[in-house]
């Protein structure tokens, strides 16, 4: 699984990002962008990245099925992402919204009936094809909610390279953001008892789940972001930072009554404190690197996001044993300065 997310990652090629700020400057042009970034991501790096599935399959005594679904899976993952920019563009949050619950439901209906036959065949493969059918739902029902990419006549449909030289800054800017992303659980998961990495894991989660909304908030505001003058981003970026607050602070007074009453044990007010806290930089930092991917700064901000990565897993690795995992997320929140640093500089010229 791990395997088909970095293959699907890859063959993304930071394909939304790239998308919109293209669309931005070149409006109607939509569709030709998105067809000729779509092709060329599909002919030039899907291929690669199947080999890598099929050779990484989990259960090869499967037979072709234990090669196949996950290679079907992977596609269904890139074709998925492929309408991130037309969703954001268009806003059929709704349409996909519905979709992506009826493929949840059904995907979770599978899943509890494969484990619960308790057929002595049930293997890998099984679970890897109710997850590969979910996706796949998701999908064509993709296809259909965005057809007219497909039916309105124009050009674009030819590989590009050069697209992906173009657009090669945001694919680092989200690989980096997904190593940084994990760097922090890395950390308490190399220094501390695993029954540690558990509670941790639960609050960390809960604080990403609210970031989730700040981050669905920006996406509806991102193609006028794009366009907007710097100081209307940074009237939203204030609006956004003091809804994060609000979020956050709900947060660390509602996180010590549900987690013991759901998962049976109290979270250290330490750890819901710096967990907050670093959640809430997260909502500042946003509209800032939309001002510098605008200014074509992607790569810089790619590289503070690997910095801050480095930077949360080793003061993670050197704080947690003396100190506990809320010293972690007191490096989080020192990797997350850094970034609003360099966010700030590399798109303080933007217009």
């Amino acid at each position: 699984m791990l395997v088909i997310g970095l293959a699907a990652h890859l063959v993304g090629w930071g394909a939304r990002d790239f998308v919109l700020r293209e669309t931005a400057a070149s409006p109607t042009d939509a569709r030709l962008i998105w067809r000729r970034n779509t092709l060329s991501r599909l002919t030039f790096l899907l291929p690669p990245a199947l080999v890598a599935v099929a050779l990484a399959a989990p259960d090869p005594a499967a037979g072709p099925a234990g090669r196949l679904l996950p290679m079907l899976w992977c596609v269904a993952m890139v074709w998925c992402r492929s309408f991130d920019a037309p969703m954001v563009q268009g806003g059929r949050y709704g349409q996909v919204l519905a979709v992506d619950l009826l493929a949840a439901g059904l995907s979770a209906a599978g899943l509890i009936t494969v484990i619960r036959s308790g057929a002595a065949d049930t293997t890998t493969a099984s679970l890897v094809g109710v997850l590969a059918g979910a996706e796949i739902l998701r999908a064509l029902g993709r296809t259909v909610i965005f057809r007219h990419l497909f039916t309105a006549p124009g050009d674009g449909w030819r590989p590009v390279l050069a697209d992906l030289r173009a657009g090669r800054g945001f694919f680092l800017l989200g690989f980096s953001g997904l190593l940084a992303s994990r760097a922090d659980s890395y950390a308490v998961g190399l220094t501390l008892p695993p029954e540690t990495l558990g509670h941790y894991q639960i609050v960390t989660t809960f604080v990403i789940h609210l970031q989730t909304l700040g981050a669905v908030w920006l996406m509806t505001a991102t193609p006028d972001l794009l366009r907007l003058p710097r100081p209307a981003v940074l009237r939203f970026t204030r609006r956004n930072f003091v809804a994060g607050i609000a979020l956050m602070a709900t947060a660390a007074m509602v996180l010590p009554v549900l987690v013991p009453a759901l998962f049976g044990f109290t979270p250290a007010t330490a750890l819901v404190l710096a967990a907050t806290a670093a959640g809430t930089l997260t909502f500042l930092y946003g509209p800032l690197l939309l001002l510098a991917q605008r200014q074509g700064r992607e790569l810089r901000v790619a590289a503070s996001g690997f910095a801050a990565g480095g930077l949360t897993f080793a003061g993670g690795l050197l704080l947690a044993p003396s100190y506990g995992p809320a010293s972690v997320q007191i490096a989080l929140a020192t990797g997350h300065l850094l970034q609003l640093a360099i966010a700030w500089h590399a798109g303080g010229r933007a217009s």
